[in-house]
């Protein structure tokens, strides 16, 4: 069964359409019931084909899901790669500076990864100033 709105196929004798949410038992009875005097005298008709247009102000704004290019993507990791204002930025648009969830996804992970880096850092200072003073100890 097509929905009228948008014209996703559903299972038969569904109550709600999967893509729209738009109440389908309407259509299910609409559907049962002949039309009165259609088909009187066995001509075939074609199918009706419910083809939905969709027009620019049902796509909505793609502000928020705006995709970063690649050079948008090189350009904010050098700018997150600056040692100061960088960490602070990379702040701001981890933590919703920006409405672009994928700018904000993109920070986050970059956060993570800087993260990652600053506790292998710590772990290597400490290990190897730790092997400096075993090595310097006498039995």
């Amino acid at each position: 069964m097509r929905c009228e709105h948008c014209g996703t196929e559903n299972v038969d004798g569904a109550r709600f359409c999967k893509g729209c949410g738009a109440d389908l038992t309407q259509q299910n009875e609409a559907a049962n019931q002949p039309a009165w005097g259609s088909n009187m005298n066995n001509t075939k008709t074609a199918p009706n084909q419910n083809y939905s247009n969709i027009t620019p102000s049902q796509v909505g704004d793609m502000g928020d899901y705006q995709p970063i290019s690649m050079w948008g993507y090189f350009g904010y990791e050098l700018l997150f790669a600056i040692p100061c204002v960088g960490f602070v930025l990379l702040l701001v648009f981890s933590f919703g500076g920006t409405k672009n969830v994928n700018l904000r996804n993109f920070a986050r992970s970059y956060f993570c990864f800087t993260i990652v880096v600053f506790v292998l850092m710590l772990f290597l200072f400490f290990s190897s100033g730790m092997a400096g003073m075993m090595g310097r100890m006498y039995y």
